[in-house]
Protein backbone atom coordinates (compact mmCIF):
# COMPACT_ATOMS: atom_id res chain seq x y z
CA UNK A 1 0.00 0.00 0.00
CA UNK A 2 2.82 2.42 1.09
CA UNK A 3 4.42 1.45 -2.26
CA UNK A 4 1.56 2.18 -4.62
CA UNK A 5 0.97 5.54 -2.24
CA UNK A 6 4.55 7.16 -3.59
CA UNK A 7 3.75 5.75 -6.83
CA UNK A 8 0.99 7.66 -7.20
CA UNK A 9 2.22 10.75 -5.56
CA UNK A 10 5.29 10.84 -8.23
CA UNK A 11 2.87 10.27 -11.27
CA UNK A 12 0.41 12.72 -9.97
CA UNK A 13 3.08 15.38 -8.79
CA UNK A 14 4.97 15.26 -11.73
CA UNK A 15 2.61 15.75 -14.09
CA UNK A 16 0.84 18.73 -11.68
CA UNK A 17 4.38 20.46 -11.52
CA UNK A 18 4.90 20.05 -14.91
CA UNK A 19 1.36 22.32 -15.32
CA UNK A 20 2.23 24.48 -12.83
CA UNK A 21 5.82 25.07 -14.54
CA UNK A 22 4.61 25.65 -18.10
CA UNK A 23 1.53 27.92 -17.10
CA UNK A 24 2.66 29.92 -14.50
CA UNK A 25 5.48 32.04 -16.24
CA UNK A 26 8.00 31.77 -13.48
CA UNK A 27 5.37 32.86 -10.83
CA UNK A 28 4.77 30.88 -7.52
CA UNK A 29 1.87 30.10 -6.66
CA UNK A 30 2.56 28.06 -3.19
CA UNK A 31 -0.34 25.18 -1.89
CA UNK A 32 -0.45 22.79 0.88
CA UNK A 33 0.36 18.42 -0.07
CA UNK A 34 -2.39 16.85 2.08
CA UNK A 35 -1.83 13.38 3.26
CA UNK A 36 -4.41 11.17 2.93
CA UNK A 37 -4.53 10.66 6.56
CA UNK A 38 -4.79 14.12 7.10
CA UNK A 39 -8.09 14.60 5.05
CA UNK A 40 -9.70 11.66 7.07
CA UNK A 41 -8.91 12.74 10.16
CA UNK A 42 -10.28 16.56 9.13
CA UNK A 43 -13.90 14.48 8.04
CA UNK A 44 -13.76 12.21 10.45
CA UNK A 45 -13.13 9.34 7.51
CA UNK A 46 -15.62 11.05 5.57
CA UNK A 47 -18.49 10.84 8.33
CA UNK A 48 -21.75 11.59 7.11
CA UNK A 49 -22.32 14.85 9.27
CA UNK A 50 -19.44 16.26 7.26
CA UNK A 51 -21.42 15.29 3.77
CA UNK A 52 -21.90 19.16 2.06
CA UNK A 53 -22.82 17.61 -1.46
CA UNK A 54 -23.04 16.04 -4.77
CA UNK A 55 -22.70 17.30 -8.28
CA UNK A 56 -21.32 16.43 -11.65
CA UNK A 57 -17.35 17.63 -10.32
CA UNK A 58 -17.77 14.85 -7.13
CA UNK A 59 -18.76 14.74 -3.47
CA UNK A 60 -17.70 17.60 -1.70
CA UNK A 61 -17.16 17.06 2.28
CA UNK A 62 -17.09 19.92 5.14
CA UNK A 63 -13.87 19.30 7.42
CA UNK A 64 -11.40 20.99 10.00
CA UNK A 65 -7.91 20.14 10.34
CA UNK A 66 -6.25 22.33 12.72
CA UNK A 67 -8.60 24.60 13.44
CA UNK A 68 -9.05 25.45 9.93
CA UNK A 69 -12.20 24.77 8.09
CA UNK A 70 -11.81 23.26 4.80
CA UNK A 71 -13.73 21.87 1.54
CA UNK A 72 -12.75 18.61 0.52
CA UNK A 73 -13.54 17.47 -3.21
CA UNK A 74 -13.53 13.49 -4.18
CA UNK A 75 -13.84 13.60 -7.90
CA UNK A 76 -16.10 11.41 -9.60
CA UNK A 77 -14.43 8.70 -12.24
CA UNK A 78 -15.44 5.46 -13.50
CA UNK A 79 -12.94 2.92 -13.25
CA UNK A 80 -11.78 2.64 -16.71
CA UNK A 81 -8.14 3.40 -16.98
CA UNK A 82 -8.39 5.44 -20.07
CA UNK A 83 -10.83 7.50 -18.35
CA UNK A 84 -9.98 7.86 -15.30
CA UNK A 85 -6.44 9.46 -17.10
CA UNK A 86 -8.50 11.95 -18.92
CA UNK A 87 -10.03 13.08 -15.21
CA UNK A 88 -6.46 13.14 -14.38
CA UNK A 89 -5.45 15.66 -16.75
CA UNK A 90 -8.42 17.43 -16.50
CA UNK A 91 -8.25 17.95 -12.57
CA UNK A 92 -4.71 18.93 -13.01
CA UNK A 93 -5.26 21.67 -15.00
CA UNK A 94 -7.78 22.64 -13.27
CA UNK A 95 -4.85 22.81 -10.07
CA UNK A 96 -2.72 24.88 -12.36
CA UNK A 97 -5.61 27.52 -13.17
CA UNK A 98 -6.79 27.96 -9.63
CA UNK A 99 -3.38 28.42 -8.66
CA UNK A 100 -3.15 31.55 -10.99
CA UNK A 101 -6.70 32.71 -9.24
CA UNK A 102 -6.21 32.09 -6.02
CA UNK A 103 -6.05 35.55 -4.89
CA UNK A 104 -8.84 36.60 -7.06
CA UNK A 105 -11.64 36.95 -5.02
CA UNK A 106 -14.83 35.56 -6.97
CA UNK A 107 -12.71 32.22 -7.32
CA UNK A 108 -13.35 29.75 -5.01
CA UNK A 109 -9.77 29.70 -3.45
CA UNK A 110 -7.57 26.49 -3.74
CA UNK A 111 -5.59 25.13 -0.48
CA UNK A 112 -3.87 21.98 -2.10
CA UNK A 113 -4.49 18.63 -2.78
CA UNK A 114 -4.00 15.13 -1.84
CA UNK A 115 -1.72 13.41 -4.80
CA UNK A 116 -1.47 9.95 -3.08
CA UNK A 117 -5.04 8.72 -4.46
CA UNK A 118 -6.18 7.11 -7.80
CA UNK A 119 -7.30 10.90 -8.55
CA UNK A 120 -6.34 13.74 -7.16
CA UNK A 121 -8.00 14.84 -4.45
CA UNK A 122 -8.69 18.72 -3.97
CA UNK A 123 -9.02 21.13 -0.79
CA UNK A 124 -10.13 24.36 -1.19
CA UNK A 125 -11.50 26.69 1.34
CA UNK A 126 -14.65 26.81 3.52
CA UNK A 127 -18.03 26.81 1.45
CA UNK A 128 -20.21 28.17 4.32
CA UNK A 129 -23.55 28.08 2.50
CA UNK A 130 -23.30 25.43 -0.49
CA UNK A 131 -24.07 26.44 -4.27
CA UNK A 132 -26.28 29.02 -5.74
CA UNK A 133 -28.48 26.20 -7.04
CA UNK A 134 -29.10 24.73 -3.05
CA UNK A 135 -29.98 28.59 -2.51
CA UNK A 136 -32.11 29.26 -4.79
CA UNK A 137 -34.07 25.90 -5.17
CA UNK A 138 -33.37 24.03 -1.87
CA UNK A 139 -35.34 24.85 1.12
CA UNK A 140 -35.48 23.22 4.74
CA UNK A 141 -33.54 24.04 7.80
CA UNK A 142 -30.07 25.41 6.24
CA UNK A 143 -32.15 27.38 3.31
CA UNK A 144 -35.29 28.73 5.25
CA UNK A 145 -34.94 32.51 3.88
CA UNK A 146 -35.49 33.17 0.08
CA UNK A 147 -32.53 34.45 -1.74
CA UNK A 148 -33.57 38.13 -2.16
CA UNK A 149 -33.57 39.60 -5.85
CA UNK A 150 -31.06 42.55 -4.77
CA UNK A 151 -28.48 39.74 -3.91
CA UNK A 152 -28.96 36.93 -6.69
CA UNK A 153 -28.19 40.29 -9.17
CA UNK A 154 -25.28 40.90 -6.83
CA UNK A 155 -23.82 37.54 -7.51
CA UNK A 156 -24.61 37.67 -11.36
CA UNK A 157 -22.47 40.54 -11.55
CA UNK A 158 -19.77 39.51 -9.70
CA UNK A 159 -20.00 36.40 -11.87
CA UNK A 160 -19.94 37.90 -14.95
CA UNK A 161 -16.96 40.07 -14.12
CA UNK A 162 -15.55 36.96 -12.93
CA UNK A 163 -15.20 35.45 -16.53
CA UNK A 164 -14.68 38.85 -18.10
CA UNK A 165 -11.68 38.67 -16.05
CA UNK A 166 -10.75 35.35 -17.19
CA UNK A 167 -11.34 36.22 -20.76
CA UNK A 168 -9.12 39.62 -20.79
CA UNK A 169 -6.62 39.23 -17.72
CA UNK A 170 -4.18 36.97 -19.39
CA UNK A 171 -2.19 36.70 -22.86
CA UNK A 172 -3.86 33.99 -23.74
CA UNK A 173 -7.80 33.64 -22.33
CA UNK A 174 -9.29 31.27 -19.98
CA UNK A 175 -12.75 30.08 -21.35
CA UNK A 176 -14.86 28.12 -17.95
CA UNK A 177 -16.65 25.11 -19.28
CA UNK A 178 -18.39 22.69 -16.76
CA UNK A 179 -33.72 55.89 -18.63
CA UNK A 180 -34.08 54.59 -15.02
CA UNK A 181 -36.58 50.67 -14.86
CA UNK A 182 -37.96 49.84 -12.34
CA UNK A 183 -37.96 46.12 -10.76
CA UNK A 184 -40.15 44.30 -13.07
CA UNK A 185 -38.74 45.98 -16.24
CA UNK A 186 -35.41 44.53 -14.21
CA UNK A 187 -35.89 41.03 -13.79
CA UNK A 188 -37.16 40.86 -17.51
CA UNK A 189 -33.64 41.97 -18.59
CA UNK A 190 -31.94 39.75 -16.48
CA UNK A 191 -34.19 36.90 -18.44
CA UNK A 192 -33.62 38.28 -21.59
CA UNK A 193 -29.96 38.83 -20.94
CA UNK A 194 -29.99 35.22 -19.98
CA UNK A 195 -31.39 33.98 -23.32
CA UNK A 196 -29.14 35.81 -25.04
CA UNK A 197 -26.34 33.88 -23.33
CA UNK A 198 -27.97 31.07 -24.28
CA UNK A 199 -28.13 31.64 -28.32
CA UNK A 200 -27.35 28.45 -30.12
CA UNK A 201 -25.15 30.47 -32.57
CA UNK A 202 -22.30 31.23 -30.71
CA UNK A 203 -21.62 34.32 -32.97
CA UNK A 204 -25.02 35.38 -31.61
CA UNK A 205 -24.27 35.22 -28.09
CA UNK A 206 -22.81 38.57 -26.22
CA UNK A 207 -19.05 39.06 -24.82
CA UNK A 208 -18.76 38.61 -21.34
CA UNK A 209 -17.48 42.20 -21.31
CA UNK A 210 -20.68 43.20 -22.58
CA UNK A 211 -22.52 40.80 -20.40
CA UNK A 212 -20.86 42.88 -17.20
CA UNK A 213 -21.76 46.17 -18.09
CA UNK A 214 -25.45 45.47 -18.83
CA UNK A 215 -26.05 44.02 -15.25
CA UNK A 216 -23.93 47.16 -13.85
CA UNK A 217 -26.96 48.96 -15.77
CA UNK A 218 -29.89 46.78 -14.99
CA UNK A 219 -28.47 47.27 -10.93
CA UNK A 220 -27.95 50.66 -11.36
CA UNK A 221 -31.25 51.12 -13.45
CA UNK A 222 -29.79 52.87 -16.35
CA UNK A 223 -30.27 49.92 -18.62
CA UNK A 224 -32.58 50.46 -21.90
CA UNK A 225 -33.65 48.16 -23.99
CA UNK A 226 -34.94 48.62 -27.33
CA UNK A 227 -38.50 48.68 -27.07
CA UNK A 228 -40.31 45.61 -29.32
CA UNK A 229 -41.58 46.96 -32.79
CA UNK A 230 -45.41 46.98 -33.46
CA UNK A 231 -44.60 44.73 -36.80
CA UNK A 232 -43.75 42.12 -34.59
CA UNK A 233 -46.89 42.04 -32.77
CA UNK A 234 -48.82 41.92 -36.02
CA UNK A 235 -46.58 39.92 -38.02
CA UNK A 236 -47.35 37.50 -34.92
CA UNK A 237 -51.08 38.42 -34.47
CA UNK A 238 -51.54 37.72 -38.63
CA UNK A 239 -49.48 34.41 -38.25
CA UNK A 240 -51.52 32.95 -35.15
CA UNK A 241 -55.33 34.12 -36.65
CA UNK A 242 -54.42 32.12 -39.71
CA UNK A 243 -53.12 29.03 -37.76
CA UNK A 244 -56.32 28.97 -35.70
CA UNK A 245 -59.03 29.39 -38.67
CA UNK A 246 -57.02 26.14 -40.11
CA UNK A 247 -57.55 23.95 -37.31
CA UNK A 248 -61.00 24.79 -37.00
CA UNK A 249 -62.94 22.14 -35.98
CA UNK A 250 -60.17 19.89 -35.89
CA UNK A 251 -58.85 20.43 -32.49
CA UNK A 252 -60.74 21.40 -29.01
CA UNK A 253 -61.83 24.64 -28.27
CA UNK A 254 -59.19 27.21 -27.81
CA UNK A 255 -59.71 30.35 -25.16
CA UNK A 256 -57.82 34.04 -26.68
CA UNK A 257 -56.37 35.35 -23.49
CA UNK A 258 -55.82 39.27 -23.06
CA UNK A 259 -52.04 40.79 -22.25
CA UNK A 260 -53.95 41.88 -19.52
CA UNK A 261 -55.43 38.44 -18.11
CA UNK A 262 -51.71 36.93 -18.58
CA UNK A 263 -50.57 39.65 -16.48
CA UNK A 264 -52.74 39.32 -13.68
CA UNK A 265 -52.44 35.58 -13.65
CA UNK A 266 -48.80 35.77 -13.28
CA UNK A 267 -48.25 38.93 -10.93
CA UNK A 268 -46.78 40.98 -14.05
CA UNK A 269 -44.78 37.86 -15.01
CA UNK A 270 -42.90 37.87 -11.02
CA UNK A 271 -39.90 35.50 -11.01
CA UNK A 272 -41.54 33.96 -8.32
CA UNK A 273 -44.16 32.11 -11.03
CA UNK A 274 -40.77 31.13 -13.35
CA UNK A 275 -40.81 27.30 -13.13
CA UNK A 276 -38.73 25.92 -15.92
CA UNK A 277 -37.07 27.78 -18.99
CA UNK A 278 -36.32 26.24 -22.53
CA UNK A 279 -34.04 27.17 -25.06
CA UNK A 280 -36.83 28.80 -26.53
CA UNK A 281 -38.76 30.84 -23.93
CA UNK A 282 -39.55 30.62 -19.97
CA UNK A 283 -42.93 28.86 -17.79
CA UNK A 284 -44.82 30.43 -15.84
CA UNK A 285 -47.39 29.34 -13.64
CA UNK A 286 -50.69 30.75 -13.22
CA UNK A 287 -53.95 31.23 -11.30
CA UNK A 288 -57.10 31.42 -12.89
CA UNK A 289 -60.78 31.87 -10.95
CA UNK A 290 -61.22 28.09 -12.65
CA UNK A 291 -57.67 27.12 -11.93
CA UNK A 292 -54.08 26.73 -12.67
CA UNK A 293 -52.45 26.94 -15.60
CA UNK A 294 -49.43 27.35 -17.40
CA UNK A 295 -47.52 29.79 -19.88
CA UNK A 296 -45.22 29.66 -21.87
CA UNK A 297 -43.70 33.18 -23.09
CA UNK A 298 -41.42 32.62 -25.97
CA UNK A 299 -38.52 34.61 -26.38
CA UNK A 300 -36.41 33.35 -28.63
CA UNK A 301 -35.62 35.93 -31.98
CA UNK A 302 -36.75 33.06 -34.40
CA UNK A 303 -40.00 32.10 -32.92
CA UNK A 304 -42.19 31.80 -36.32
CA UNK A 305 -41.68 28.19 -36.83
CA UNK A 306 -40.76 27.11 -33.25
CA UNK A 307 -44.66 28.65 -32.17
CA UNK A 308 -46.01 27.15 -35.85
CA UNK A 309 -45.00 23.26 -34.42
CA UNK A 310 -45.87 23.97 -31.34
CA UNK A 311 -49.06 25.06 -31.98
CA UNK A 312 -50.00 22.44 -34.42
CA UNK A 313 -49.16 19.53 -33.00
CA UNK A 314 -50.29 20.61 -29.12
CA UNK A 315 -53.74 21.70 -31.13
CA UNK A 316 -53.93 18.30 -32.50
CA UNK A 317 -52.83 16.08 -29.66
CA UNK A 318 -54.40 17.75 -26.61
CA UNK A 319 -56.94 15.11 -26.41
CA UNK A 320 -53.97 12.27 -25.24
CA UNK A 321 -53.81 11.70 -21.63
CA UNK A 322 -50.08 11.90 -21.93
CA UNK A 323 -49.62 15.31 -24.00
CA UNK A 324 -49.60 18.62 -22.60
CA UNK A 325 -53.51 19.72 -23.07
CA UNK A 326 -53.07 23.30 -24.98
CA UNK A 327 -55.54 25.82 -23.74
CA UNK A 328 -55.67 28.26 -25.64
CA UNK A 329 -53.08 31.78 -27.03
CA UNK A 330 -52.57 35.33 -26.38
CA UNK A 331 -52.60 37.31 -29.34
CA UNK A 332 -51.57 40.97 -27.71
CA UNK A 333 -47.60 39.88 -26.49
CA UNK A 334 -44.89 40.73 -29.26
CA UNK A 335 -44.31 37.10 -30.07
CA UNK A 336 -47.66 34.73 -29.29
CA UNK A 337 -47.97 33.27 -25.93
CA UNK A 338 -49.27 29.79 -25.71
CA UNK A 339 -51.46 28.93 -22.45
CA UNK A 340 -51.27 25.35 -20.57
CA UNK A 341 -53.10 23.00 -18.37
CA UNK A 342 -51.22 23.14 -15.03
CA UNK A 343 -48.30 21.01 -14.93
CA UNK A 344 -48.49 20.54 -11.43
CA UNK A 345 -45.04 18.56 -10.38
CA UNK A 346 -42.58 20.27 -13.09
CA UNK A 347 -40.52 17.72 -15.27
CA UNK A 348 -39.34 14.75 -14.93
CA UNK A 349 -35.98 16.11 -15.32
CA UNK A 350 -36.37 18.01 -11.72
CA UNK A 351 -37.87 14.80 -10.09
CA UNK A 352 -34.67 13.00 -10.98
CA UNK A 353 -32.27 14.62 -10.45
CA UNK A 354 -32.82 17.95 -7.87
CA UNK A 355 -35.71 16.08 -5.55
CA UNK A 356 -33.85 14.63 -2.74
CA UNK A 357 -36.91 12.50 -2.22
CA UNK A 358 -36.63 8.48 -3.18
CA UNK A 359 -38.34 8.46 -6.66
CA UNK A 360 -39.35 4.45 -6.92
CA UNK A 361 -38.63 2.28 -10.02
CA UNK A 362 -42.07 1.51 -9.89
CA UNK A 363 -43.26 5.09 -11.01
CA UNK A 364 -40.40 5.39 -13.12
CA UNK A 365 -41.63 2.24 -15.48
CA UNK A 366 -45.37 3.58 -15.55
CA UNK A 367 -43.60 6.82 -16.85
CA UNK A 368 -41.47 4.65 -19.43
CA UNK A 369 -45.08 2.71 -20.84
CA UNK A 370 -46.97 5.86 -20.64
CA UNK A 371 -44.63 7.60 -23.14
CA UNK A 372 -43.87 4.69 -25.01
CA UNK A 373 -47.85 3.78 -25.37
CA UNK A 374 -47.46 7.96 -26.70
CA UNK A 375 -44.79 7.65 -29.14
CA UNK A 376 -46.45 4.61 -30.54
CA UNK A 377 -49.51 5.95 -30.78
CA UNK A 378 -47.61 8.54 -32.84
CA UNK A 379 -46.06 6.88 -35.13
CA UNK A 380 -49.32 4.27 -35.99
CA UNK A 381 -52.56 5.71 -35.07
CA UNK A 382 -52.27 9.39 -36.73
CA UNK A 383 -52.90 9.20 -40.49
CA UNK A 384 -49.44 10.92 -40.88
CA UNK A 385 -47.31 9.80 -38.57
CA UNK A 386 -45.80 12.38 -36.36
CA UNK A 387 -42.25 12.45 -35.31
CA UNK A 388 -41.58 14.22 -31.94
CA UNK A 389 -37.58 14.35 -31.78
CA UNK A 390 -37.79 15.86 -28.28
CA UNK A 391 -38.13 13.31 -25.97
CA UNK A 392 -36.25 14.27 -23.10
CA UNK A 393 -36.94 14.34 -19.29
CA UNK A 394 -37.08 18.00 -19.54
CA UNK A 395 -39.59 18.10 -21.63
CA UNK A 396 -42.39 15.62 -19.91
CA UNK A 397 -44.00 17.20 -17.03
CA UNK A 398 -45.64 15.71 -14.29
CA UNK A 399 -48.86 16.04 -12.66
CA UNK A 400 -49.54 15.53 -9.08
CA UNK A 401 -50.44 12.12 -9.91
CA UNK A 402 -47.05 11.40 -11.57
CA UNK A 403 -49.00 10.93 -14.95
CA UNK A 404 -46.34 12.03 -17.69
CA UNK A 405 -47.10 14.70 -19.81
CA UNK A 406 -44.83 15.50 -23.24
CA UNK A 407 -44.88 18.97 -24.32
CA UNK A 408 -42.52 20.85 -26.84
CA UNK A 409 -43.28 19.90 -30.20
CA UNK A 410 -41.51 23.20 -31.72
CA UNK A 411 -39.07 20.59 -34.22
CA UNK A 412 -41.72 17.56 -34.54
CA UNK A 413 -42.31 16.60 -38.28
CA UNK A 414 -44.86 14.58 -39.93
CA UNK A 415 -43.59 11.71 -42.34
CA UNK A 416 -45.33 8.91 -44.29
CA UNK A 417 -44.77 5.73 -42.63
CA UNK A 418 -41.15 4.28 -44.16
CA UNK A 419 -40.29 7.42 -45.48
CA UNK A 420 -37.25 9.98 -44.43
CA UNK A 421 -37.52 13.52 -43.86
CA UNK A 422 -34.09 15.14 -45.03
CA UNK A 423 -32.87 18.10 -42.95
CA UNK A 424 -30.02 20.52 -43.93
CA UNK A 425 -30.17 22.27 -40.00
CA UNK A 426 -29.08 20.07 -37.45
CA UNK A 427 -30.74 21.16 -34.17
CA UNK A 428 -31.61 19.14 -30.59
CA UNK A 429 -29.85 18.43 -27.41
CA UNK A 430 -26.69 17.01 -27.28
CA UNK A 431 -26.44 13.18 -26.42
CA UNK A 432 -30.20 12.35 -27.65
CA UNK A 433 -29.50 12.77 -31.03
CA UNK A 434 -29.45 10.12 -33.01
CA UNK A 435 -25.97 9.05 -34.87
CA UNK A 436 -27.98 8.74 -38.25
CA UNK A 437 -29.29 12.52 -37.72
CA UNK A 438 -25.60 14.00 -36.63
CA UNK A 439 -23.82 12.40 -39.54
CA UNK A 440 -26.24 12.62 -42.50
CA UNK A 441 -29.29 14.74 -41.32
CA UNK A 442 -31.76 12.02 -42.00
CA UNK A 443 -35.51 12.12 -39.36
CA UNK A 444 -37.35 8.79 -39.11
CA UNK A 445 -39.09 7.03 -36.53
CA UNK A 446 -36.33 5.51 -35.16
CA UNK A 447 -34.94 9.27 -34.29
CA UNK A 448 -37.64 8.90 -30.98
CA UNK A 449 -36.94 5.13 -30.55
CA UNK A 450 -33.47 6.26 -30.18
CA UNK A 451 -34.69 9.34 -27.74
CA UNK A 452 -36.30 7.09 -26.05
CA UNK A 453 -34.04 4.49 -25.25
CA UNK A 454 -32.00 7.45 -24.14
CA UNK A 455 -34.66 8.33 -21.75
CA UNK A 456 -34.99 5.00 -20.48
CA UNK A 457 -30.96 5.44 -18.91
CA UNK A 458 -31.74 8.15 -17.59
CA UNK A 459 -34.70 6.65 -15.75
CA UNK A 460 -32.74 4.20 -14.39
CA UNK A 461 -29.38 5.42 -14.05
CA UNK A 462 -30.12 9.13 -12.74
CA UNK A 463 -27.16 11.85 -13.03
CA UNK A 464 -24.59 8.97 -14.18
CA UNK A 465 -25.80 9.85 -17.64
CA UNK A 466 -24.53 13.38 -18.02
CA UNK A 467 -21.42 12.38 -16.63
CA UNK A 468 -21.79 9.67 -20.07
CA UNK A 469 -22.10 13.23 -21.80
CA UNK A 470 -19.45 14.48 -20.76
CA UNK A 471 -17.13 11.92 -21.77
CA UNK A 472 -18.34 11.84 -25.26
CA UNK A 473 -18.24 15.33 -25.74
CA UNK A 474 -14.10 15.41 -24.12
CA UNK A 475 -13.27 11.87 -25.50
CA UNK A 476 -15.08 11.33 -28.83
CA UNK A 477 -17.08 8.23 -30.03
CA UNK A 478 -20.41 7.22 -29.48
CA UNK A 479 -23.18 7.23 -26.64
CA UNK A 480 -23.66 3.41 -26.69
CA UNK A 481 -20.14 2.89 -26.47
CA UNK A 482 -19.59 4.79 -23.29
CA UNK A 483 -22.44 3.50 -21.90
CA UNK A 484 -22.07 0.00 -22.72
CA UNK A 485 -18.38 0.38 -21.34
CA UNK A 486 -20.04 1.84 -17.66
CA UNK A 487 -22.47 -1.29 -17.73
CA UNK A 488 -18.80 -3.34 -18.00
CA UNK A 489 -17.70 -2.34 -14.91
CA UNK A 490 -20.31 -2.22 -12.57
CA UNK A 491 -22.76 -4.39 -11.19
CA UNK A 492 -26.51 -3.98 -11.59
CA UNK A 493 -26.76 -2.41 -8.20
CA UNK A 494 -23.78 0.05 -9.14
CA UNK A 495 -25.85 0.75 -12.30
CA UNK A 496 -29.17 1.70 -10.96
CA UNK A 497 -29.74 5.50 -9.47
CA UNK A 498 -29.45 5.35 -6.04
CA UNK A 499 -32.30 7.38 -5.60
CA UNK A 500 -34.82 4.27 -6.23
CA UNK A 501 -35.32 2.54 -3.45
CA UNK A 502 -34.85 -0.67 -2.44
CA UNK A 503 -38.13 -2.60 -1.51
CA UNK A 504 -39.71 -6.25 -0.69
CA UNK A 505 -39.57 -7.41 -4.42
CA UNK A 506 -35.99 -7.57 -4.56
CA UNK A 507 -34.64 -10.13 -7.09
CA UNK A 508 -38.02 -9.72 -8.95
CA UNK A 509 -36.99 -6.19 -9.30
CA UNK A 510 -33.46 -6.53 -10.16
CA UNK A 511 -34.48 -8.21 -12.91
CA UNK A 512 -36.85 -5.87 -14.72
CA UNK A 513 -33.86 -3.76 -14.08
CA UNK A 514 -31.62 -5.89 -16.46
CA UNK A 515 -34.86 -6.30 -19.21
CA UNK A 516 -35.22 -2.26 -19.06
CA UNK A 517 -31.74 -1.87 -19.68
CA UNK A 518 -31.39 -4.06 -22.69
CA UNK A 519 -34.05 -2.94 -24.09
CA UNK A 520 -32.62 0.68 -23.71
CA UNK A 521 -29.13 -0.77 -25.53
CA UNK A 522 -31.53 -1.87 -28.29
CA UNK A 523 -33.74 1.34 -28.94
CA UNK A 524 -30.10 2.80 -29.29
CA UNK A 525 -28.27 0.39 -31.83
CA UNK A 526 -25.95 2.75 -34.05
CA UNK A 527 -27.82 0.42 -37.44
CA UNK A 528 -31.57 2.23 -37.29
CA UNK A 529 -33.10 -0.26 -39.02
CA UNK A 530 -31.66 -2.53 -36.41
CA UNK A 531 -33.88 -0.88 -33.34
CA UNK A 532 -37.04 -2.34 -32.45
CA UNK A 533 -40.47 -0.21 -33.21
CA UNK A 534 -42.11 1.96 -30.69
CA UNK A 535 -45.02 -0.60 -30.94
CA UNK A 536 -42.74 -3.39 -29.89
CA UNK A 537 -40.91 -1.38 -27.34
CA UNK A 538 -44.31 -0.74 -25.36
CA UNK A 539 -45.58 -3.82 -25.68
CA UNK A 540 -42.56 -5.14 -23.73
CA UNK A 541 -42.60 -2.31 -20.86
CA UNK A 542 -45.82 -3.22 -20.62
CA UNK A 543 -45.35 -6.88 -19.59
CA UNK A 544 -43.48 -6.16 -16.56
Amino acid sequence: MAAERKRLFITNGSLLQEKLISSSNGRYYPFHNFSIEELEKATNNYAPHCFLSYNLLGTWYKGSLDGRVLSICIPRYPNVQASRNQIINEIVNDVAIAAQLSRQRNFLRLIGCCLETPVPLLVYESVKRGNVSEQIHVTGEFHSQPMTWKCRLKIAREIAHAVSYLHTAFSRPIVHRGGGINEQQQWQAAVELALKCLETSKDKRPAMEEVTKILWQIERSLATFPERHSSVYDDGRIFMEEMIASYEGRCHVLQSFSGEELKKMTNNYHPDYIFCCSNIGIWYKGNTENGNISMYKISNVNWCEHVKNEFKFAAELSSHKNVLKLLGYCLETSIPTLVYESTGNGTLFDEIHFHPAPFSFHIRLVIARQIADLVAYLHTELSIPIISKNIKSANIFLDKHHIPKLSNFSQSVQIIDGEAFPTNQIEGTKGYMSPEYITEGIVTQEFDVYNFGVLLFELLIGLRLFDLFHLVDKEGGLLLDHLQNFVKWHSINEVVDPKIPKNEEGHDEQQKWEVVLELAFRCMVTAKEERPKMVEVATELNKL
